[in-house]
């Protein structure tokens, strides 16, 4: 699927760089970052504190 996306000059700049070094694609560099960042394990993150109910006095 093709898209656009709004990056940082300097972030596309060094992400040329890098997948100039690994003789990749832009596309490819992305894709695989991409990637790895949704399947990294990661802890889950921790549910939201619970409300506790204190009873009032009558």
């Amino acid at each position: 699927m093709k898209t656009t996306l709004d990056l940082p000059d300097e972030l596309v700049a060094r992400a040329r760089v890098q997948a100039a070094q690994e003789s990749v694609t832009l596309d490819a560099l992305i894709e695989r970052g991409l990637r790895l960042l949704l399947t990294a394990d990661r802890p889950a993150p921790s549910p939201p504190p619970r409300s506790r109910l204190v009873p009032r006095p009558d």
